[in-house]
């Protein structure tokens, strides 16, 4: 049987992985068939959700940029 998870889960999973594998090899050494190893996911799935490598790469550093500001980082 198929994992069946739900589209804001499943996105979600896309980002937090492709942030993972930037952030250890880089933009340019980063593939989409990479974060689609990871997942077990396949092309279709991966550009339901994003148009490109570019755009999971600006949600990627958007959702960092969200999780640091969101009092994570706060100083005291």
């Amino acid at each position: 049987k198929r994992n069946s998870k739900k589209p804001e889960v499943r996105k979600q999973e896309l980002i937090e992985i492709a942030a993972k594998l930037f952030a250890e090899k880089g933009y340019e050494a980063v593939s989409v068939r990479d974060i689609l190893d990871v997942v077990g996911g396949a092309p279709g799935m991966f550009y339901y959700y994003f148009k490109s490598k570019q755009d999971i790469y600006v949600a990627a550093m958007d959702n960092n940029f969200a999780y640091s500001w969101s009092g994570h980082a706060r100083c005291t």
